[in-house]
Parts: structure tokens; C-alpha cells; sequence
């Protein structure tokens, strides 16, 4: 199955930090302190895959820098194949969410020069 986006107009950053996502060859900039990810419509980022719960897990930024947090979901959260109820997030690090993979890049850490993904939108 495919991810599930809907495509808003930008919105004004929260932070100076540039923070991506890259999942399915798409790169997601985190727009806002705290992005929701899960199956359900209502979340920031929409993963459409079973083994993905409704509302899977959320990265919150708090005190400048980025934290992973799992929602107590079925198949768990991982961060470099440890599995986690809150991390701090670094770059390059490997978020997955059951058996699905997203890459966190925080550009202030690394650049994206490197990486030569397409531009999605998370939903609002």
C-alpha cells in the first residue's frame, strides 16, 4: 500500500531548525512542534498499512530538539532497531513504526544535499 497525502499550502515554520521525514522516496519537512503519525485521517503524516495503528506515534519538538514518542501502538516503535516509548531523535536516525522504515533528518545536523528524494506535504 501506497501513503496516503493531502497536499495543503505551506505554513509559516515553527522553529529556524530544518527537520525532514523521508519515507517511500518522499521527503516530509516537519512543520509544526509536534507531527501525528498513524493510519487515521486525523493524523500529520497518514501511513496506510495494516500493520500501522490508527494513531502509531508523533515526534514532538521540545527545547530544540526532536522526540520521538510511541502511542502504546500494537506493533510497536523503534529507533535504530531499539524499541522505544520516548527518544530523542538525532539525524539519520531510523524510525520503524511496525515494519515501516522513515529516515529523520535534521539539516542543521546534516545536510540534504546527499539525499535526492521528491517533496511531499504532511497534512495539517
Amino acid at each position: 500500500m501506497k501513503t496516503q497525502l493531502e497536499v495543503q499550502t505551506p505554513t509559516i515554520p515553527f522553529t529556524n531548525k530544518q527537520a525532514y521525514l523521508v519515507h517511500d522516496n518522499l521527503l516530509y519537512r516537519i512543520h509544526a512542534p509536534i507531527i501525528f503519525i498513524g493510519r487515521h485521517p486525523n493524523n500529520n503524516l497518514i501511513l496506510t498499512y495494516p500493520t500501522i495503528s490508527r494513531f502509531h506515534a508523533r515526534i514532538k519538538h521540545e527545547d530544540g530538539h526532536f522526540f520521538l514518542y510511541d502511542y502504546g501502538s500494537k506493533y510497536g516503535t523503534f529507533v535504530n532497531g531499539k524499541q522505544i516509548t520516548r527518544q530523542e531523535l538525532g539525524s539519520g536516525d531510523v524510525i520503524t513504526l511496525a515494519d515501516i522504515q522513515i529516515l529523520f533528518v535534521d539539516e542543521s545536523k546534516a545536510p540534504l544535499s546527499d539525499l535526492e528524494k521528491s517533496t511531499g506535504e504532511l497534512k495539517e
